[in-house]
Formats: C-alpha cells, sequence, structure tokens
C-alpha cells in the first residue's frame, strides 16, 4: 500500500515494487512531492494502483525527458568519477535536506561513513580518496569490518578541531560491541538506501536484509548471576508495622495480612472488597484472605 506523510517542503510518499534480479524481494521506494496536496494525493493513487498490477511506478520527475537528462548524468558522472564515495556524499546531500533540524545526526553519520571508507582503503591495500568500485559491497566485507571493530588490531586516526587548533588523534583497541552495532545499522542504512536508489542504476548490488542483522549483546559472554532476594521476615515485618505513625498503620496492616503492595493496596476500590471472604485485584488477578 502506498503511502503519503507530511513533509516540510511539500508531501513524503513511499510504495513498494518488486525488483527483477530478486522476484521474492519488494523494494521501497520514496519521493518528495513540493506540489499540493490533491496532486500529491493523485500520485499516492498511482503508485498504489501500479503495485497491485505489479509494475513499477515512476515519479513525474524522475521519468524520460529534458529536465531527468541532466540529472541522471551529473549521478551517473558522479558515480563513474568517485565511486563508492560519491554515493557516499550524495547519501549525506540528501540527509541533509530531509534533517534540517539535525545536523548532529548528520555529523555522526559523515564520521562513521570517512571510517568505513578509510577501512574499506586499508582492506583492499589503495590509496586515499581513490574510487572505490559499489561492488565492494558486499555481505563478507561488511562481517570483515564488524570482526575488525572487535578486534585489538583496530587502529582508528581521526582528524579534531579544538580551540583553533587541527589535529590528528589515534584511537586504538576494539570497540565497546554496543558502538560496534551502533556503526554497523549505519553502514547497513546506507547501503540499502544506495541499493534502492534508480539514479545508480543498479551500480550498488542488492542489499540481503536478512542476512545483515546482528545481535546487540554479545552472545559469548556470560550473564552476571541474578542477586539473591532478600524478602523481610514475618518478625522484621510486624516491627515495621508497630513502628510507623498511626494514620498510616491501618495501610500497613493491610498490606501485611494480604501480601498486597503499597501501590496495589491504594487503588483499590469499594467494589473490590469483599467483607465477608475475598479482596479481589483485577490487574493482575489475585485473591488474598483477609
Amino acid at each position: 500500500m502506498a503511502s503519503k506523510r507530511p513533509h516540510s517542503r511539500g508531501w513524503t510518499l513511499r510504495w513498494r515494487e518488486s525488483d527483477p534480479s530478486h522476484p521474492n524481494c519488494r523494494v521501497q521506494r520514496s519521493w518528495l512531492c513540493t506540489d499540493s496536496e490533491a496532486q500529491a494525493e493523485v500520485y499516492r493513487a498511482e503508485a498504489e494502483a501500479a503495485e497491485g498490477r505489479g509494475e513499477r511506478w515512476c515519479p513525474p520527475d524522475r521519468r524520460p525527458g529534458s529536465g531527468r537528462a541532466g540529472v541522471n548524468d551529473a549521478v551517473a558522472q558522479l558515480v563513474a568519477e568517485h565511486g563508492l564515495r560519491g554515493i557516499a556524499a550524495h547519501y549525506i546531500k540528501e540527509l541533509r535536506v530531509l534533517r534540517e533540524r539535525r545536523p548532529g545526526t548528520v555529523a555522526e553519520i559523515t564520521r562513521s561513513l570517512r571510517c568505513f571508507l578509510r577501512w574499506l582503503w586499508d582492506h583492499n591495500n589503495m590509496e586515499a580518496a581513490s574510487r572505490l568500485d559499489p561492488g565492494v559491497l558486499t555481505v563478507p566485507v561488511l562481517q570483515e569490518w564488524w570482526t575488525w571493530m572487535l578486534s585489538d588490531h583496530r587502529v582508528v586516526e581521526v582528524r579534531v578541531k579544538r580551540g583553533g587548533r587541527d589535529y590528528v588523534r589515534t584511537y586504538t583497541g576494539p570497540l565497546k560491541r554496543s558502538s560496534a552495532y551502533k556503526e554497523w545499522r549505519t553502514i547497513v542504512a546506507f547501503w540499502r538506501w544506495a541499493a534502492q536508489v534508480e539514479e545508480f542504476s543498479g551500480a550498488v548490488p542488492m542489499c540481503p536484509t536478512e542476512r545483515l542483522t546482528k545481535t546487540y549483546r554479545d552472545p559469548n559472554k556470560p550473564r552476571a548471576a541474578r542477586r539473591p532476594v532478600a524478602a523481610a521476615t514475618w518478625e522484621q515485618a510486624a516491627r515495621c508495622v508497630a513502628a510507623v505513625p498511626d494514620w498510616v498503620r491501618p495501610l500497613a496492616m493491610l498490606c501485611y495480612y494480604t501480601g498486597l503492595r503499597v501501590g496495589q493496596a491504594r487503588e483499590l476500590r469499594w467494589e473490590d472488597v469483599h467483607l465477608l471472604s475475598l479482596i479481589h485485584i483485577s490487574e493482575p488477578t489475585r485473591q488474598a484472605e483477609i
């Protein structure tokens, strides 16, 4: 089903379509419509109808024509000259448009992409800023990158600017699994976006989503033993009831004899109380003898 959501510059349309190279995979597409809401609704209906027929729907500004040819040539030239680095720059540009009010998030994603590209250059014995073929995005490569982030051989150089000074800071040692998981999700999101953008004309391989999942916690790390429950004895509870002030002693005696918590006892209603036999607690369902 196609959807339409408001955007600061218009309306965001999302729909799904089948991928010819992967018949069992449906790719999600998105497009920013700057026209009126009525025209955006017309486009949404067209996308939904094309999805129902199993066809691909192309937005108006992406259809063949003089206006679209220049964009295709510019993107093709970007990929031809810079490869994966150019695609990453295009991704950051799109994020800055969609997340105008979140510059910190865009800065973190930019840093993660730069670190990943530096690792790819070192991994392929290439000079920095050289062209990387988009086909290097594969599952085995990402698995090696994940292992490197958690290994003791990890060395990262980051350019830092503080107090008017510009210097390079070196970080060594493995990342925490939570930090590596965050970096992993950033790169996977970039790969999914690059594989779905039509301007790249299939230069980026399809992202196998079902195989790119990582657990947040380390499965090999032994779990700490739970602390034993320290509950008060009947004698200690009786002394607590005797020590509380007179105005709160009835509530303490109710909790002492029924096992209710203070919050549960305060939420009691007359319909929960049966003076002859029981007190009925609905959530969680519980019966306590008086």
